[in-house]
């Protein structure tokens, strides 16, 4: 056994925090937990709109899907319906090329 598997570091419990790898795709099933979006206003208000603005949105049933990245970019940029007049915000950018959202704070 080498040097390098002996090290042992130690980390205070309460520093350390799990999170679960986000999905390829959301759904109206997924939305609520992924998007913090409402499956009805993911149903009827902005997959609509998604769509419209040249989105892509699958179908299997009644199961509807898009790519989560996408779909998170497009909530934040200027053609989701909520945002058309908030400024541009680098960090909500940064946060969509890396397929997060943003969650508490001011906003």
């Amino acid at each position: 056994m080498s040097a390098a598997h002996d090290t042992e570091i130690a980390l205070p419990a309460i520093r350390v925090r799990v999170e679960q790898a986000q999905p390829a795709t959301v759904t109206q099933h997924t939305c609520l937990a992924v998007l913090g979006v409402p499956p009805r206003s993911f149903l009827r208000e902005l997959l609509p709109a998604y769509r419209a603005n040249g989105g892509q949105v699958g179908q299997r049933g009644k199961l509807r899907i898009v790519d989560r990245v996408a779909f998170s970019r497009w909530l934040l940029e200027d053609s989701a319906p909520t945002s058309k007049t908030a400024a541009h915000d680098p960090v909500a950018d940064a946060a969509a090329e890396l397929g997060l959202r943003l969650v508490g704070g001011s906003r």
